[in-house]
């Protein structure tokens, strides 16, 4: 179960990019457009490599002034370190809501994806939904590329359950993670640092408490593609397992 954690931690991603050259609708004030995500991420175990996961997928938003909802698909390219590799097929449904006069944001997610692993095909599905409630009274929830649906400014908390769904509709695990985080953006430069508890549940010996963090660093030089570099760790306190999960991902968003 431990190292299906670690897989779980590599697999779930949660990217979405809204174009910044979209096509306006002025009379509803809503702007769409499609854009490019490629991305490489491994992961580690312990200090082991477990897996290397390069996704290429195309997306479309829909940004409007309270809700913003997009849709990507595309193959994920799965290569283990035993030589076990794969291509997966995932598409992803998203959406974040800010009500009206309010000073939070609700967000969820859903992917499922299709294994082709070798006796184990099927549907594998993950989801989450979470609630981002700033801190400080100057700032304001954004919906911002691979920000986890964080504030882009400021402190902020996050409040996140998500969970997996293994091939068949078994319940592999959840977890409910509330981290307190900043945000500081300068021009093009965008930075965001998140830490704290994370509860899992996995075996009839859950909960267990694991510690995790995130640091989040990306550059948009142009308004057409943005450049992005993620570090997620999470250490494992089960008594019988402990040790440091750790996820590097780096890429690229292209708008249209």
């Amino acid at each position: 179960m431990h190292r299906a954690l670690g897989l779980f931690l590599l697999a779930t991603t949660s990217v979405f990019a809204v174009p910044a050259n979209a096509q306006e609708l002025e009379t509803t004030g809503i702007s769409d457009g499609f854009y490019l995500y490629t991305e490489q991420e491994v992961g580690w175990l312990k200090g082991d490599a477990e897996a290397a996961v390069t996704s290429a997928r195309l997306g479309y938003a829909v940004e409007g002034p309270q809700l913003t909802i997009g849709f990507e698909l595309g193959p994920r390219f799965i290569s283990t370190f035993d030589l076990q590799n794969r291509t997966d097929w995932s598409a992803k449904l998203e959406g974040a809501w800010v009500p009206e006069n309010t000073p939070f944001e609700i967000y969820g997610e859903y992917e499922p994806a299709l294994s082709t692993e070798t006796d184990n095909s099927g549907l594998y599905q993950t989801a989450k939904w979470g609630l981002v409630i700033p801190l400080s009274p100057s700032s304001q929830p954004q919906f911002d590329v691979g920000q986890g649906f964080a504030d882009a400014s400021d402190v902020y908390l996050k409040i996140e359950q998500e969970g997996a769904w293994s091939v068949g509709g078994h319940q592999e695990l959840i977890l409910a993670s509330p981290r307190l985080g900043y945000g500081l953006e300068i021009e093009q430069v965008a930075f965001a640092l998140e830490a704290g508890p994370s509860f899992r549940w996995s075996d009839n010996r859950s909960p267990h408490t694991d510690l995790a963090g995130k640091v989040d660093f990306r550059i948009s030089p142009t308004d057409h593609y943005e450049l992005f570099v993620e570090y997620e760790p999470t250490y494992i306190f089960q008594a019988e397992q402990p040790g440091l999960v750790q996820i590097l991902r780096g890429g690229l968003v292209f708008n249209f």
